[in-house]
């Protein structure tokens, strides 16, 4: 569709807006976006659009979704030129027009607000659109480095001064606030690595692009090189240093760098570039002559292309660019409160004082070497040397200044509290009908307007009524019935809950196929994981699962082992972990054993196996083998397992050997003769012998009772 209305055909575009601009209250985060695009088209088609649209876009620009917002940012980077050009050529400017400029200028300052979002993306989209205002906001000049695509591009000079809602002095005052703006969020500690490199690439743009600006760009840079944020990881401070390197050379090779070749070399130097390369990077001495007295003409021709203004417009834009050379070449002359300090600095730095200061700041080192500085470390050259003292001045200087100390603060606080009052008041009067509108919207960009509000009150009601309003009542009611359309799909709203029941039967089923599907697990090479994901699985079975895992390796006790022991240990990790009683793991154990020994044939000493290699033995499971040992036909392997134990296990080998002894007075006949047969070859181990001596006794000492006791008797028989 917008193919077809924007580009195609034109003429459909004003009867199918309203359909459009509807899906700006769509649910989809896409279809948003897409209309924040689609009102960016529509405007560059047809700029007297934007007194329909306008109100809508700062609806988007609010947006709840980030994206949305991103969008939005962008959209505004174009269309804000392209607003501005519209401005400066309609010969007559209507109340609609007028506050269709107020909104924009107004969504302008929210998106400067933005460089303190929560949202990295965000900070990064108000950076470019900051660049963007920055150099539209500003004169060109003959030394201004623009690309191709921007030739043709509104910038302030080609304002008129006597335009009738766009002050000049007030656009030019906007812009230097907004550099202000970016470069306090450049130096700020707290910066992050992606948003600091977007904002190193738009200062190089803005100060290649506005030359004027180039002295504050290369104090910035010395800022950031002297305090780097301490946030950055190693990584990040190589690539933020490699950015810097990049963007200075760049500004280096501009023919107006001139003036400050001391700084950004000395920048370079540290920053670890060699001499040829800045020395290729130097513009020529003969470029740097020809370019002021070249340009100029190219700017004329550049101009005369543009549509035409009118004759008068013309004129006036062509005076612009000499005031602002003026401007500049003044400009260049004020001292900046870096440059005071550091002068201030240099006679002092003396090797004796210097020597001081490293003793003093040696103290308040911290005990490792920070990441930051261990990245940006690189040897000094030439140290002692004039050079190096003027840069360390300056180096000085510049975190003095960041932390509002020094010579240079004091004296420029005092030198631009006059001006600034006399600037302001100046403006004022010429401002505030410009500005009521915005203030009636509770969206005020400046202060300018504050001091002449009582004089312009007449003039607010009415003007808060032309308004651009949103196009939204022709899309209320289409947002019901789409809303109905549209409706999310929940799987919750259509299937209603399983009985306990049904989830039983389930996962009773699914760890039957797992259970099952040994041979093809087996066959494709995965047995051992799927051996782990089973034993993992198991421990957090409830009962009648777990008896289903038991039956399954009861089955095949041989060919299945590695997975009993599996879930056995994991039982016991499960317990370390939760420091929870033996219970889950004593039932595993003794469900092992106890379905060993209804097992007939026990040929190859898998009981045995099971016992020894038992993370635990627990009392339950050691009553078990005892029972195992009362078993006539399977006494000699049950106490043979015992005696391996008492051997095995040292630190509970009395406890073992004391149920090996309580087997020596079984009623039957057998077991007892076993048991006793075992106890004679423990007794040989020295060890061993004082206990078994000691038991032996115990048990002569019964004889002098009157009647036996009844630990002589079983269970059963006990009189």
């Amino acid at each position: 569709v917008q193919e077809l209305i924007i580009n195609k055909d034109p003429t459909l575009l004003d009867n199918f807006l309203d359909e459009i601009i509807a899906f700006q209250a769509d649910k989809s985060i896409e279809v948003r976006k897409f209309v924040v695009g689609f009102i960016e088209e529509a405007c560059k088609r047809d700029i007297e659009l934007l007194l329909k649209l306008v109100a809508n876009l700062n609806m988007l620009l609010k947006d709840e979704n980030v994206n949305v917002v991103k969008k939005a940012i962008l959209t505004m980077t174009q269309l804000y030129k392209v607003a501005l050009q519209w401005m400066v050529k309609s010969k007559v400017i209507g109340e609609l027009q007028e506050a269709c400029w107020e909104m924009m200028s107004s969504m302008a300052s929210d998106i400067i607000l933005l460089l303190d979002s929560d949202n990295d993306g965000v900070r990064t989209h108000a950076i470019k659109f900051v660049e963007g205002l920055i150099v539209t906001l500003s004169p060109r000049t003959a030394d201004s480095d623009v690309p191709k695509r921007h030739e043709n591009d509104v910038s302030l000079e080609r304002i008129p001064r006597d335009h009738p809602v766009i002050k000049y002095n007030v656009l030019w005052e906007e812009g230097k606030a907004a550099l202000e703006q970016l470069l306090k969020f450049m130096v700020h500690p707290a910066i992050s690595s992606i948003n600091l490199t977007a904002a190193l690439g738009s200062l190089a743009t803005i100060a290649r692009q506005r030359p004027m600006f180039m002295a504050e760009v290369i104090q910035a840079y010395e800022t950031l090189h002297a305090n780097l944020p301490p946030t950055l990881a190693k990584s990040q401070v190589s690539s933020v240093r490699k950015n810097l390197k990049l963007h200075l050379l760049s500004v280096l090779r501009h023919p107006s760098s001139g003036d400050f070749q001391p700084q950004i070399t000395t920048l370079l130097v540290d920053l670890g570039t060699p001499q040829a390369e800045i020395a290729r990077s130097m513009p020529s001495p003969r470029e740097a002559r020809k370019r002021p007295r070249d340009e100029p003409d190219a700017a004329l021709k550049k101009m005369k292309i543009e549509p035409p203004l009118g004759e008068d417009d013309e004129d006036k834009d062509l005076e612009a660019p000499a005031v602002a050379v003026a401007k500049v070449a003044g400009a260049v002359t004020v001292p900046s409160d870096t440059d005071i300090t550091a002068e201030f600095l240099q006679p002092l730095l003396t090797p004796e004082n210097v020597a001081n200061l490293v003793l003093i700041s040696m103290v308040y080192l911290p005990e490792a070497m920070p990441a930051s500085f261990q990245a940006t470390y690189t040897p000094v050259e030439s140290a002692g040397t004039e050079a190096q003292i003027k840069h360390l001045a300056r180096l000085m200087a510049t975190q003095m200044t960041a932390a509002g100390l020094g010579p240079g603060v004091e004296q420029t606080k005092l030198l631009r509290e006059e001006p600034k009052e006399e600037k302001v008041a100046k403006p004022d009067a010429v401002v505030i009908k410009r500005r009521l509108s915005a203030l009636g919207q509770g969206q005020a960009i400046a202060v300018l307007g504050a001091h002449g509000a009582a004089p312009g009150l007449p003039d607010e009601t009415p003007q808060a009524k032309r308004r651009p309003e949103p196009i939204m009542p022709a899309t209320q009611p289409r947002l019901a019935g789409a809303g109905g359309r549209k409706k999310v799909f929940r799987l919750s709203d259509v299937l209603k809950p399983l009985s306990e029941v049904q989830v039983e039967k389930l996962k009773l089923g699914a760890v039957r196929r797992i259970l099952r599907s040994e041979r093809a697990v087996a066959a494709s090479g995965a047995a051992q994981a799927r051996v782990k994901i089973l034993a993992s699985l198991v421990t957090q079975f409830e009962v009648p699962l777990k008896g289903e895992v038991l039956s399954f390796i009861l089955d095949d006790v041989r060919g299945r082992l590695d997975l009993a022991f599996a879930w056995l240990f994991q039982e016991y990790n499960a317990h370390l972990a939760q420091a929870a009683a033996w219970s889950a793991t004593t039932k595993c154990l003794i469900g092992l054993l106890a379905g060993l020994q209804e097992k007939p044939d026990q040929k190859d000493g898998i009981f045995t196996k099971v016992v020894l290699e038992a993370p635990l033995i627990t009392e339950s499971a050691l009553e078990v083998i005892r029972k195992y040992c009362e078993d006539e036909s399977r006494t000699y392997l049950g106490m043979s397992t015992l005696r391996d134990l008492i051997f095995k296990r040292p630190s509970r080998q009395f406890q073992y050997l004391h149920v090996l002894l309580d087997l020596s007075s079984h009623e039957k006949d057998k077991v007892r003769q076993q048991a006793l047969q075992f106890i004679k070859r423990m007794y040989e181990k020295e060890q061993l012998r004082e206990y078994v001596e000691k038991f032996a006794l115990n048990y002569l000492q019964l004889l002098v009772h009157p009647n036996p006791p009844s630990v002589l008797f079983g269970a059963d028989k006990d009189t």
